[in-house]
């Protein structure tokens, strides 16, 4: 089996910025950039952007929905994974479009990724979970359930994928009595569970580069300066607007995914949909709409990543 180690891409990470709103700086850039690993053609190369839609939303394609749900970092306790909830969740979305949304579903195991890269709960980034996945993949949540804890440095096998069981088990032959009675507390790793890998990622910058990937291959994780956003979101008549008023704030200090685009005829622009890590009352259901083209909250002027999903076949095709 692979060596699990706390991953700390490029010797570490740079310190967070200062708490610029409540919910707190959740970012934190790498030394050096995480090197890519694009095996085919961008999307930007071979999607004509000008025969795209002028709307397209991964919630409602066709009908269908392929978003994951929106989260929440803020409880148990307050966390700064942004950047693992943003780049799991886009993920997911990707698992699911590439498996036509049929069952059964998976959300990533956050909690495996605050506890295995730096630096967990104080920040972190998104390219730094692609590359993570790339080389060791990761669980469902059902593997690790998210408690809002960790400094990147608790990897192991029981932090990757648990189960707990009382002294009064019975008769899995997976579990002991001195699995219960340990210092885990009855909680003792699984090593067989279904595994997610990517095969690739990379990052797009701009625009076109945002659209035609979001379009082609799904939901991508981006950057952002929360701070005009975060009390804005909790007026739920402002929320329904497309916010438009982040073009002088470009310090990063959150990150989100980008699930969408459209055009607003009232407010006459066009927009990004994006969906937070804040919990579904804020915002609309945690999800808001930003102004496209002023690099709002600066959103397209830093990197914003993206990963492809290796997929088992066991799990591509589920035998029932």
């Amino acid at each position: 089996m692979r060596a699990l180690l706390s991953v700390c891409v490029m010797a570490g990470l740079l310190s967070a910025t200062a708490l610029a709103h409540p919910g707190g700086s959740c970012y934190r850039a790498p030394e050096q950039p995480v090197p890519e690993k694009v095996l085919t053609p961008r999307s930007h190369k071979v999607v004509d952007i000008n025969a795209m839609p002028r709307n397209f939303d991964w919630r409602n394609n066709g009908g269908v929905n392929y978003c994951t749900s929106a989260r929440n970092q803020h409880i148990p306790q307050y966390c700064g994974s942004c950047w693992a909830m943003a780049s799991s969740s886009s993920f997911a979305d990707r698992i699911r479009i590439a498996r036509n949304n049929t069952f059964p579903d998976y959300m990533i195991a956050v909690q495996t990724l605050v506890y295995c890269l730096c630096t967990g709960c104080d920040g972190g980034d998104a390219s730094t979970v692609y590359q993570y996945i790339n080389e060791h993949g990761v669980g469902a949540d059902t593997c690790q359930n998210y408690v809002a804890k960790g400094l990147g440095t608790e990897c192991s096998d029981l932090h990757r994928c648990e189960n707990c069981q009382s002294n009064s088990a019975g008769s899995d032959s997976s579990f002991s009595a001195s699995s219960a009675s340990g210092p885990n507390g009855g909680c003792y790793p699984i090593t067989d569970f279904p595994t997610f890998y990517a095969s690739e990622y990379g990052t797009v910058t701009g625009v076109e580069e945002m659209k035609t990937e979001i379009f082609a291959r799904g939901p991508i994780a981006c950057y952002v300066d929360a701070n005009p956003i975060y009390h804005w979101g909790f007026n739920k008549t402002a929320s329904t607007e497309v916010f438009t008023a982040g073009a002088n704030h470009t310090t990063i200090d959150h990150v989100i995914s980008v699930v969408g685009f459209g055009y607003d005829s009232v407010q006459n622009t066009d927009y990004w949909i994006i969906r937070n890590s804040w919990g579904e009352y804020w915002g609309q259901n945690g999800y808001f709409r930003l102004k496209m083209g002023q690099n709002q909250l600066g959103i397209e002027t830093t990197s914003c990543a993206w990963a492809v999903p290796l997929i088992p076949d066991s799990i591509m095709k589920p035998q029932l």
